[in-house]
């Protein structure tokens, strides 16, 4: 068998080399020892825009991938096999391994703690690549157990986190709670949860973007703890003095509001802007809105002042909507059309 001298070539050559490796080669190459995972990270070989995400499902995987997605490699937690003659070396730890050969870049473990296996691979990756974990999904198919476990883990050893998205339902009220108080500082947050009618959690946010689908657990003391870019709640219980009362609340604090959207209750414009000023514009009045993903005309509408003169627009709907839709414009983005 004719053999490569990889560590013979010079260090010039050895980069290049390195650079034509894909991502999951280069990983499981560094596997294979301590010098040469030490190798490899002192050559600094980086990947454009690289991302760990661990989705939790009936099995548990961790994808690591580059920015285009076109190098990817996956490391997924199964019962044990037969199959599993071979071990894989993460630091001091070892776990039995096995791979498909229909599969490319996939290498199934097992532990006899799931959770506590996934934190090996983990640690061995955000060491390796030096990153942190960017996403998390939590599916329905999920071990409620599991995921408790992991959130509190990451969380703990994380001050960021890029995306969550979670889709579970939950026979108690104390796992949704713990995780859903864990997400402050994640980036964007996706829930669609479901949750006993009694469920109460005191969490705060302050990422980018958070959705909440199946919202009725949603009340005014968690609205009151938002500070985000963009806030969409879907089938809340909130009313038209709840909306007042965090009206008011916006009207006096320094909060990262762009763009806010509510399902709630009928909406009542006397309720919803007593005590407040508001300046009612007519349909001839249109200004252009954009955000990241879409740009609109906006007509009409309600404003308010908020702190240093900031203004944000109540969007109207038809008669009998339910749906509070608020606009908060930068001085420098409220283009009117004349």
């Amino acid at each position: 068998m004719n053999r490569f001298p990889i560590f013979k070539l010079p260090l010039v050559a050895h980069i290049e080399v390195m650079k034509m490796f894909h991502l999951f080669d280069l990983t499981t190459l560094s596997m294979c020892s301590k010098r040469v995972r030490n190798w490899i990270k002192t050559l600094r070989i980086r990947r454009y825009g690289l991302r760990i995400m661990v989705t939790i499902d009936d099995d548990i995987s961790i994808e690591f991938y580059n920015q285009t997605g076109i190098e990817t490699g996956t490391f997924t937690f199964k019962p044990f096999q037969p199959e599993m003659l071979y071990s894989a070396e993460f630091e001091d730890s070892t776990l039995p391994m096995y791979s498909e050969s229909t599969t490319e870049y996939l290498i199934n473990l097992c532990a006899d703690d799931k959770v506590e296996g996934v934190q090996i691979v983990c640690d061995y990756l955000r060491s390796f690549f030096g990153i942190d974990i960017s996403y998390i999904i939590i599916s329905p198919y999920s071990d409620l157990n599991d995921s408790e476990s992991f959130m509190n883990w990451v969380t703990t050893r994380q001050k960021r986190i890029e995306g969550l998205s979670m889709e579970c339902s939950f026979n108690n009220n104390y796992t949704p709670g713990f995780i859903i108080e864990r997400i402050k500082n994640i980036e964007t947050v996706s829930l669609d949860l479901s949750l006993s009618s009694n469920f109460k959690t005191n969490f705060e946010f302050e990422g980018e973007y958070i959705e909440i689908y199946q919202a009725h657990w949603f009340k005014l003391n968690n609205l009151l703890k938002m500070n985000c870019l963009d806030l969409l709640l879907k089938g809340t219980r909130l009313t038209n003095m709840d909306m007042n009362v965090f009206l008011k609340h916006w009207m006096t604090k320094d909060l990262k509001f762009k763009e806010i959207c509510i399902e709630m209750e009928v909406i009542r414009f006397d309720v919803l802007f007593s005590e407040i000023p508001v300046v009612e514009r007519t349909d001839d009045v249109e200004r252009d809105y954009r955000n990241s993903s879409r740009e609109m005309t906006i007509i009409g509408g309600f404003d308010i002042k908020g702190m240093d003169g900031v203004t944000a627009t109540m969007v109207p709907g038809p008669t009998g909507n339910n749906r509070f839709w608020m606009i908060v414009w930068e001085k420098q983005e409220a283009y009117f059309n004349k």
